[in-house]
């Protein structure tokens, strides 16, 4: 197993918005392209992210996004965490095998 660093700024996210902005660093090891990257937000990315915000973190629940492939749950994700106060959270990704 190998343990690495990276910066980790904290991103805005809002709900008007048509686009999501991903820095390179935030996707790093998801297997997605290690670029910025500009995402158009489609409907369920507001409803996953309004989701994971109101049902997942106020209540405390455990939240699971489920759906086809290319629905964009795994983007959603990696576009979530950077929006938590690091100071208030532990956020722990796995991604590969273990």
């Amino acid at each position: 197993m190998e343990w690495r660093s990276t910066r980790w700024g904290s991103l805005a996210y809002d709900l008007s918005s048509q686009y999501f902005l991903l820095e390179k660093e935030d996707v790093d090891e998801s297997g997605l392209p290690p670029v910025r990257m500009t995402l158009y937000c489609m409907s369920t990315f507001h409803r996953q992210f309004e989701f994971l915000r109101g049902e997942v973190l106020s209540e405390g629940h455990l939240g699971w996004i489920l759906g086809p492939p290319g629905t964009g749950k795994s983007t959603t994700a990696m576009a979530f965490v950077p929006t938590l106060n690091r100071r208030e959270w532990i956020v722990t990704s796995c991604v590969g095998d273990a």
